[in-house]
C-alpha cells in the first residue's frame, strides 16, 4: 500500500509543538503546586477533587497536542489505497516518444533505411490520420525531454520529425523509461482527453528503467504501445564517438516479456480503458496492419456521441484514484479534543449525588466511556441519501474552486446519475449546471452548451439565470452573436436587475450588426481569382524557406562527437 501526501510543507506545523508542549507542562505544574496546598487543607472529598483535576489537566494537555498533530496530518493530505471513480473524457491526446540513441542509426529497416528514418516515416503516416487529436513529441536518449508540448499543430510536429538525429541530445546511453516518464509529465493534470503513449524504439536500453516506467503508466491509467524498428539479427553501427563499431539488434523478445509482466499488474486496476485497450502492448512496425492497431486504440472507450472537439465522442470511464484520508484525521482531532474536555469536566458520581471515591478508581474512566458511547453514534451515523448528494455537490464545488476539474466532473456526474435514478429534479439541475461550469473551465464549450440547454425551464431562478448567462458567453466565444443575444435576453427574464447581462446583450447586438455590415461590404467587392493563387504560392514559398532555415539550425546545434559517447549506442 502506497502512502502519499499532497502538502508536505504542512509538517512544519509540528514544530509549533516544540515551544508549546514545554510551556503547557510548566503552566500545569505551577497551577497544580499552587492549588495542592489549598485542597489539602479542605480534607475529605477535596483531596479526590484535586487528584481528578490534576489528572484531567494532564490528559487535556496531551489530547490538545494530539488533536493538533491530527489537524496537521489532515491538512497534509494523506492518502492511501485506491478507489475507482467515474471520469468524463472525450477526444484523444497522444504522446509520441522517439528513441534517438545511436543504435537507431543502424540501417537494417526495410528499404535500407535507418531505424530512425523508418520511425520518422511511420509516425508521419500516423499523423495524417490524427485529425482533431492532440499530439506531443518526446525525445529520449540518456534522458527524456519534451520537445513539443501537447498541440494540434501537426505541421510543427512534422517539421521536428524531419530533423530527428542522435545529435539533438548530449546525454549518453539509452533510457526508454525516462522518455515514458517525460511523456506522463507532458499530459496536463486535469486533461479531459483519453491519453495514449506510443514509443518508437528498438528496445536496446542501457539503464533498465523501462519496466518501472510502464508500472507508472499503469498506475496513471495510460495505455502504452511499444513499436519496434529494425531487424532481430544483429547489425553493425558506429557508437557515439563515430569510430567504435558496435553490434545492435531489435530487442523484441525483451519488450514482449516486459509488456507481459506489466499486464499482470494492470489486471489489479478496474479501468475501462484497459478493458478495451491493453495497458501495454508490443507492435512490430513491419507487421501487416500494425498501424491499424494503433489507430484502433483511438476508437475505444466511446459509448455516446456528445460532439467533443476533435471528433472523438465522450465517455464516462472509471479510473483508479488514491483515497484521501482527511476525514479520518479530522475525526480523530475532534475526538481527542472532546475527550480532553469530557474527562476533565464530567464526573457521573457527583452528578448522581454519590460520595466521591478515592483516587485510583475507575470513576473517571467510566465517565469518559459513557460519554464516548453516547457520542459515537452521532459522529458515525450514516446520513440520508439527500444529504449525501448535497455533500457531493459541495465537495465538487470546492474541487472546482481548487481547479481540480477532474474530481469536480466525477462528483457532478455521480450526483446527476443518482438524482436521475431517484427522480430528484432539483438536485439534477444543480448537478447539470456544475458539470457545465466545469466543462467551460476546461475549454469544452460544446459539452458545456449541451448541459446548459438541458436545464429545465422550471429550475430555480438562480440556476436559470446562470445557465442562460453562461450559454450566452459560449455562443459569444464561438462568434454566434445572434444566439448569444437570445440567451442574454432569457437571462434578463430570469433576473432583470443584472447589469452584466444587459452589457453583454448590448455587445452581442453590436457585434451582430457589425458582422452584417462587414459581410455586405465583402459581397460588394469583387476579388480577382488569380490573387488567391498568388497568395497560396507565396505562403508555400515562405513555408519552404522556414523549413530550410530550421534544418540549418538543427545541423548547427549538433554537438561534436566525443570519446564519452562510446557507450551511447
Amino acid at each position: 500500500m502506497n502512502f502519499s501526501f499532497e502538502r508536505p510543507y504542512a509538517f512544519y506545523g509540528l514544530l509549533l509543538l516544540i515551544p508549546a508542549v514545554p510551556y503547557m507542562i510548566v503552566r500545569c505544574r505551577r497551577l497544580i503546586s499552587r492549588l495542592g496546598g489549598f485542597y489539602s487543607l479542605q480534607g475529605g472529598g477535596a483531596s479526590h477533587t484535586f487528584h481528578r483535576f490534576r489528572s484531567g489537566l494532564r490528559i487535556r494537555c496531551g489530547c490538545t497536542a494530539g488533536a493538533w498533530v491530527m489537524l496537521v496530518f489532515a491538512y497534509a493530505g494523506f492518502s492511501w489505497g485506491t478507489a475507482v471513480v467515474p471520469v468524463q473524457k472525450g477526444g484523444n491526446a497522444v504522446a509520441l516518444v522517439f528513441d534517438i540513441s545511436w543504435s537507431m542509426n543502424a540501417a537494417d529497416a526495410p528499404g535500407g533505411l535507418t531505424r530512425l528514418r523508418a520511425s520518422e516515416q511511420y509516425a508521419a503516416m500516423l499523423l495524417s490520420h490524427l485529425d482533431g487529436d492532440s499530439v506531443s513529441v518526446i525525445l529520449t536518449k540518456g534522458d527524456g525531454v519534451v520537445a513539443v508540448p501537447l498541440t494540434q499543430d501537426m505541421e510543427t510536429v512534422r517539421l521536428l520529425l524531419q530533423n530527428l538525429s542522435p545529435g539533438m541530445m548530449s546525454a549518453v546511453g539509452t533510457s526508454i523509461g525516462k522518455g515514458i516518464r517525460a511523456a506522463i509529465r507532458a499530459f496536463p493534470q486535469n486533461l479531459s482527453q483519453f491519453k495514449f503513449i506510443w514509443v518508437f524504439t528498438d528496445g536496446d536500453e542501457t539503464d533498465g528503467q523501462l519496466s518501472p516506467a510502464l508500472s507508472d503508466t499503469v498506475r496513471y491509467g495510460i495505455p502504452v504501445t511499444l513499436i519496434g524498428f529494425g531487424s532481430e539479427r544483429e547489425s553493425e553501427t558506429l557508437a557515439g564517438d563515430g569510430k567504435t563499431p558496435v553490434k545492435t539488434a531489435l530487442r523484441s523478445l525483451y519488450m514482449k516479456k516486459i509488456a507481459a509482466n506489466t499486464l499482470k499488474k494492470a489486471a489489479l486496476y478496474r479501468n475501462v480503458v484497459f478493458s478495451k485497450t491493453p495497458a501495454v502492448q508490443y507492435v512490430d512496425a513491419t507487421e501487416a496492419g500494425s498501424a491499424l492497431k494503433l489507430l484502433h486504440q483511438l476508437q475505444t472507450g466511446t459509448v455516446s456521441d456528445t460532439g467533443f472537439p476533435g471528433g472523438q465522442p465522450a465517455a464516462s470511464v472509471f479510473e483508479p484514484r488514491p483515497v484521501h484520508r482527511q476525514g479520518l484525521f479530522l475525526g480523530a482531532a475532534v475526538f481527542l479534543f472532546l475527550f480532553g474536555i469530557l474527562f476533565t469536566e464530567l464526573d457521573l458520581r457527583n452528578i448522581r449525588g454519590q460520595p466521591p471515591v478515592a483516587p485510583g478508581t475507575a470513576a473517571g474512566a467510566a465517565t469518559v466511556m459513557v460519554c464516548f458511547l453516547c457520542l459515537t453514534p452521532l459522529m458515525f451515523m450514516s446520513c440520508k441519501a439527500d444529504f449525501n448528494d448535497s455533500k457531493v455537490i459541495l465537495q465538487s464545488t470546492w474541487a472546482w474552486h481548487q481547479k481540480n476539474y477532474r474530481k469536480a466532473v466525477a462528483g457532478f456526474l455521480q450526483t446527476e446519475e443518482n438524482a436521475a435514478a431517484k427522480n430528484d429534479a432539483l438536485m439534477q439541475q444543480y448537478a447539470l449546471y456544475g458539470l457545465a461550469s466545469t466543462y467551460l473551465m476546461q475549454g469544452e464549450n460544446g459539452a458545456a452548451l449541451r448541459r446548459l440547454e438541458s436545464i429545465a425551464p422550471d429550475a430555480p431562478t438562480q440556476i436559470r439565470f446562470a445557465s442562460c448567462y453562461d450559454a450566452g458567453i459560449v455562443e459569444y466565444r464561438t462568434g454566434n452573436y445572434t444566439r448569444a443575444a437570445d440567451w442574454f435576453r432569457k437571462a434578463l427574464l430570469a433576473d432583470s436587475t443584472n447589469v452584466d447581462a444587459k452589457i453583454n446583450l448590448e455587445l452581442s447586438v453590436r457585434q451582430q450588426e457589425g458582422l452584417q455590415v462587414k459581410n455586405n461590404r465583402q459581397n460588394a467587392t469583387s476579388i480577382p481569382e488569380n490573387k488567391g493563387t498568388a497568395s497560396s504560392l507565396a505562403e508555400k514559398e515562405i513555408f519552404n524557406r522556414i523549413r530550410e532555415n530550421e534544418q540549418k539550425r538543427w545541423e548547427k546545434q549538433k554537438p561534436e562527437q566525443g570519446g564519452d559517447s562510446a557507450v551511447d549506442y
